[in-house]
Order: structure tokens, then C-alpha cells, then sequence
């Protein structure tokens, strides 16, 4: 199923469906939308430094079924992610112990949410 004409923030609950009609019958395929979220922010220690090429995850704390999301920092410690859902998130750096945040994910009908900078407490240089 492609939807062409869509914005890219709305995705397809399931993109593959199989068929198996029987002869001279016809199917109708419900199809589900869902709003994902481009999501931006900055990891900055205590010190104000950026944590910079840091790896980690960001796991669905409202629905714990859901898929983790990875993330990579850069220099200056900015990270994105794509196709996430509103909601509650644990922020967790896989190279420190303890590196990590919870925080809220509002919903944006642009479909775009940049983050304040985010502090983690036990970052240090």
C-alpha cells in the first residue's frame, strides 16, 4: 500500500497486506493512519558542554510494547529521530551508567518537535 499524496509524518500502521481472494470476489482492505513525529534536541552535561558522539535510546515508557528508538549524538551533541508518537520517553546513553532522563514528547500537528536542551546529571568531564 503506498499513499503518495500524504504528508510524511503519517504512516501506515501496516505496509504489507496479503491477499487471498477467491475467484470473482473482491476484498476491502482497512487501512489505519498514524501521526508520527520528527523529533530534535541537544544532550548537554552539568558542565553546559555537549555530550558529543554518544550513542542511546529513547524507550516508550506509555506503552511498553512499543518499538525503541535509537539515536546517535553529533559534535555538538544534537540528535534526531524519526517516527515517534506522543508520550512519555526514558532518554538513556548506553556509554554511561545512569546517563539518563525521562521526559514528554508533546503532540505537534506540524509533525515537528524540537526539544530544549537536555541535561543529563551524571555527565561529567
Amino acid at each position: 500500500i503506498e499513499l503518495p499524496n500524504t504528508s510524511p509524518e503519517v504512516l501506515l500502521e501496516a505496509d504489507t497486506v496479503t491477499l487471498v481472494p477467491s475467484y470473482r470476489s473482491g476484498i476491502t482492505v482497512p487501512v489505519r493512519l498514524r501521526h508520527s513525529l520528527f523529533v530534535s534536541g541537544r544532550l548537554l552535561t552539568l558542565q553546559d558542554e555537549p555530550v558529543a558522539l554518544q550513542a542511546g535510546e529513547f524507550i516508550p515508557l506509555d506503552s511498553p510494547d512499543d518499538e525503541r528508538q535509537l539515536f546517535f549524538t553529533d559534535e555538538d551533541g544534537f540528535f534526531q529521530l524519526h517516527d515517534l508518537q506522543a508520550g512519555k520517553y526514558l532518554l538513556v546513553l548506553f556509554a554511561s551508567a545512569g546517563a539518563q532522563i525521562e521526559l514528554s514528547i508533546p503532540e505537534s500537528p506540524e509533525g515537528r518537535v524540537n526539544l530544549e536542551p537536555l541535561i543529563l546529571p551524571v555527565i561529567r568531564k
